[in-house]
């Protein structure tokens, strides 16, 4: 089932022992646009901590109680490897996060391949979304890529920080290849992928205007300084495509009807 990512901010995340803390912002892998955590809040009167969840270790979703159940204890968390939310994860800090809890890594199905719940050989990795959807499969790293990876470059904006916000993101102009359009609304997303199937685009900065779809397959590049998202379309390619409601979820006919329009114009 498709959901809005920022209807997601404010689940409650739940133990054995009660409320852990509530989702206060998700994390998504920048190559695949794929969501990898959810960023807890454990505020309280007596101290305050956020920390990473895999969405590997949710258990039950509970999705009209808003809230996720989970195996861990609250000191668990609260225990986890501590993290700069003020810049992005690098992947040295993942490692740190995954090792800590023995959690799957999503870059490499070799490692953890006994986690419980996993049910196929190694871990079921997301391939990247293209025009229907995000498939599961297996991915293995090109030796070019996963050297890059490893090197895990610690400058902001550099190769090794791969996750990104979607806080951040969200509100950003969309950059067509002929001009500003509009900007990122809301990301909407698979609830048993956590694929990011669609970026809602608003596009009343350029009066007159309307909400729009885009998928992540047409994203050329985002320039995370000022979370500019670059597309491959011009700009009446985005005015002329199917309008989008945001009251409600997009359906099956709609999401034909969107990707049949981008198939069109060659994205």
């Amino acid at each position: 089932m498709l959901r809005k990512a920022k209807d997601i901010i404010g689940y409650s995340v739940y133990g054995a022992e009660g409320e852990i803390g509530k989702v206060d912002d998700l994390y998504f892998d920048e190559d695949y646009w794929v969501i990898r955590y959810l960023r807890v809040d454990m505020d309280s009167w007596f101290s305050s901590r956020k920390a990473l969840l895999s969405v590997e270790a949710l258990g039950e979703k509970d999705w009209n109680a808003r809230r996720f159940g989970v195996s861990l204890t609250r000191d668990a968390l609260r225990n986890s490897p501590e993290v700069d939310f003020g810049r992005p994860v690098s992947r040295k800090k993942e490692e740190e996060i995954n090792t800590f809890f023995q959690w799957p890594v999503y870059w490499d199905i070799n490692r953890y391949p006994e986690y419980p719940g996993v049910s196929e050989p190694g871990y079921p990795e997301i391939r990247k979304p293209g025009y229907f959807g995000a498939a599961r499969g297996y991915y293995s790293p090109s030796s070019e890529e996963q050297h890059r990876r490893e090197a895990g470059t610690e400058a902001v904006g550099g190769i090794g920080f791969n996750i990104r916000s979607v806080k951040d993101t969200i509100g950003g102009p969309i950059q067509a290849t002929d001009g500003e359009i509009g900007h990122l609304e809301n990301l909407i997303i698979d609830d048993d992928t956590w694929a990011i199937r669609y970026l809602s685009v608003d596009t009343r900065t350029f009066l007159p205007g309307k909400h729009v779809l885009l998928l992540p397959h047409m994203i050329l590049r985002v320039d995370w300084a000022e979370s500019r998202v670059f597309i491959t379309v011009r700009k009446d390619v985005v005015k002329l495509g199917p309008e989008y409601d945001p009251s409600r979820m997009p359906d099956r006919a709609f999401e034909d009807e969107v990707y049949e329009y981008y198939v069109q114009h060659s994205v």
